[in-house]
């Protein structure tokens, strides 16, 4: 069962709200969230403030867009002689 997504600067607030001095558990309770996903979310934005996550969200999408130039299905197999130099 998929659960609500929450955006990044979501999960930075609830994060911020442990350095508060609350428990996770009780944290976890309040945003119905497993401990597990707020580890998860401690490891990866733990030390981030809300500009950092944006830069890392943009970061991201631009890595998801960007791709490497590909030759043809017909050569990747069987290159021919001239593009023997290619690099993959």
């Amino acid at each position: 069962m998929k659960g609500k997504t929450h955006s990044t600067e979501e999960i930075i607030r609830i994060l911020r709200q442990a350095d508060g001095g609350e428990t996770a558990q009780s944290i976890c309770r309040e945003h119905n969230i497993s401990e597990q996903t707020f580890y998860r979310w401690k490891k990866k934005y733990g030390d981030m403030e809300l500009a950092d996550a944006k830069r890392l969200k943009a970061l991201e999408k631009e890595n998801a867009t960007t791709s490497t130039p590909r030759l043809p299905i017909r050569d990747r197999h069987h290159p021919s002689p001239d593009r023997t130099n290619y690099r993959w």
